[in-house]
């Protein structure tokens, strides 16, 4: 007999995860999953995996989750991305190859995306500093000043031995836009080590799922409607081994005097991200990448993201606006089902 339940996200960005247990076949036992959930690189994060060491393999999961927000975050009393911004402008730092290499991808995802996705934003994001209780509105002046500490061709490697360096005083490495997708993809990494055929990690809404449900059934995943309450999603897609991140606006900000402003912030103005996009959902293999991807897509803008979609293999992208319309890249044609009427599909070409 099948069992179904509903996933809500419950901090950061929203998706809609719908999760069947299926038997194999008939007169077999039933598979049975193991789900833990914590709180760790400050979002909810929840991992469900089948198999006979499942709650070992999520244990380990969540050590390297944790891992990796000791190393990469900025919001810690120390770390090694916190070091690399203490000797901004005047020192080298030596990293973990993990660290290394977010901040290689991140840079890489700074050049593809023109800077609209930038791992220096880290001034201008604290400035603001949207999700936590001091958050404000900063006036014209201040982020003048801080979008001249912003730009990833500030950043300098030393390959040879893992070293990074800032090369202006003040500047910020931020790696909040692509950790999460980093973390996504190691727990996967550490629970196919120890054998899980299927599973789901969802870190803050980045999402990457194992091969199939049991009885090799896609995961279906569902795209948060960005102008309705948590949960009510507006599209499904159907997934298998590969990652789901989803970037909107909904999903944090702040109200100052009567006008919301939310958290993804353009490199360039030092403002929120104003291009008629609601969200962006990225599905590739890579959670990293995705993570990166679906930021500076919502950033570009529907045309550019789309094109920088296009030139990449393997990509696909599913791109809210902010007039009900969904444009849905050309592989998830038949893994796409329209759940709100009062939308329409828009496939690309």
């Amino acid at each position: 007999m099948d069992k179904k339940r509903n996933v809500l996200l419950v901090f950061g960005i929203i998706v809609f995860i719908d999760i069947i247990l299926l038997l194999f076949v008939p007169g077999c036992s039933q598979t049975k999953s193991i789900t833990k959930n914590d709180y760790a690189m400050g979002v909810y994060v929840k991992i469900t995996a089948y198999g006979r060491r499942a709650s070992e393999a999520i244990d380990e999961a969540f050590e390297r989750i944790r891992e990796i927000e000791n190393k990469m975050s900025i919001n810690k009393d120390t770390s090694e991305v916190i070091e690399i911004n203490k000797k901004a402008g005047k020192e080298w730092v030596r990293v973990s190859p993990g660290t290394y290499y977010v901040i290689k991808e991140g840079l890489k995802y700074s050049k593809l995306t023109k800077g609209n996705f930038d791992i220096t934003i880290g001034p201008i994001v604290k400035l603001w500093n949207i999700g936590f209780e001091n958050a404000r509105v900063p006036s014209k002046e201040e982020l003048s000043l801080k979008k001249e500490l912003v730009g990833f061709d500030m950043v300098a490697l030393d390959e040879n031995d893992n070293k990074v360096k800032l090369n202006k005083k003040g500047m910020i490495l931020d790696l909040g836009g692509i950790a999460k997708g980093y973390a996504a993809d190691e727990a996967i990494c550490v629970l196919k080590k120890h054998g899980i055929e299927s599973a789901i990690v969802n870190i803050g809404g980045n999402i990457s799922v194992l091969n199939t449900k049991p009885g090799k059934i896609p995961w279906r995943i569902g795209i948060q409607d960005p102008g309705k309450k948590r949960g009510d999603n507006l599209a499904v897609l159907s997934v298998v081994d590969e990652s789901i991140v989803t970037s909107g606006y909904y999903e944090r900000f702040i109200e100052e005097d009567g006008r919301l402003y939310h958290h993804i912030l353009n490199p360039f103005t030092g403002m929120p991200a104003e291009t008629g996009i609601s969200s962006v959902t990225v599905i590739t293999k890579e959670s990293t990448t995705a993570d990166a991807l679906s930021t500076g897509i919502f950033v570009l803008g529907l045309e550019q993201g789309l094109k920088t979609i296009s030139d990449m293999e393997d990509i696909e992208a599913v791109i809210v606006d902010n007039k009900k319309q969904i444009f849905v890249t050309p592989g998830l044609k038949d893994r796409i089902e329209l759940t709100n009427k009062n939308y329409k599909i828009i496939f690309t070409e």
